[in-house]
């Protein structure tokens, strides 16, 4: 029996972790602000897109991978992802597009625009607070908040996971918003347990998810309680913006 594994996308990455993250791994992208971690997301996004552009090359690849494998190893075959989903709490699709078209060449803008399923969550995120009142006394900038859904913020991103998760890769942007955000019927806790039960069940979907977090920004107690949870049964890469460089801890 041979286990699936996702390329990262990124060639120097992996090359170092046997061409890719076995399926059913939670990423947890651990980055200083400014270190890169989004613009790692996207590149991983738009290569793996364009690896799914190119069969014959990516057979070549993973004959090579299992080609690759020393005695006494698990077999492993690379996988690709069936659809990319990008959960964005705060941001826009539009923003975040507008980022890559002033950071990125067009052929690699118009790859992540056409490749990458975008699901917003801005109106359940800024539902209690002081935001939505402003926008909505100024007819110019009205958001369509929805005032019929009961659901708190971690239900609404555990139905897209529900829904999407399943031999895709979903990025959750952001882990630090989710962290920051406390409604009345949401709390640290429940950010915590929410973590621990994501990660189980990532196994039974055979995809590949990324959750970013910044340092330097929680609590330092906060998020050394985050990553446990994360690093002990998935992967933390370590994004550093001082030293250029990323740590792997799984």
């Amino acid at each position: 029996m041979a286990l699936n594994k996702i390329p990262s996308g990124i060639k120097t990455l992996d090359t170092n972790i046997n061409d890719g993250f076995p399926a059913g791994s939670v990423i947890l992208l651990l980055q200083d602000v400014g270190a890169g971690a989004r613009e790692f997301i996207y590149t991983s996004i738009v290569n793996n897109l364009n690896l799914k552009a190119d069969p014959s090359y990516f057979e070549m690849i993973n004959r090579k991978h299992e080609k690759q494998k020393h005695e006494g190893e698990i077999n492993t075959t690379l996988a690709l992802p069936d659809e990319i989903y990008y959960i964005s709490l705060s941001r826009s699709k539009e923003d975040i597009l507008n980022e890559n078209a002033y950071a990125f060449h067009e052929d690699f803008f118009n790859t992540l625009k056409e490749g990458v399923n975008f699901k917003e969550l801005s109106d359940i995120y800024f539902r209690q607070s002081i935001i939505k009142n402003l926008w909505l006394t100024d007819k110019k900038k009205n958001l369509d908040f929805d005032s019929n859904s009961n659901k708190n913020i971690l239900e609404e991103i555990s139905d897209l996971f529900g829904e999407f998760a399943a031999n895709n890769i979903v990025i959750l942007d952001s882990l630090t918003e989710l962290v920051l955000y406390e409604g009345d019927y949401l709390s640290k806790n429940d950010v915590i347990m929410f973590l621990k039960s994501l990660v189980r069940i990532s196994k039974e979907w055979n995809g590949l998810i990324y959750l970013l977090l910044n340092t330097r920004i929680l609590e330092t107690n906060i998020q050394e309680i985050i990553s446990p949870p994360i690093s002990s049964s998935g992967i933390c890469l370590s994004c550093s913006r001082n030293r250029s460089w990323m740590s792997i801890e799984s």
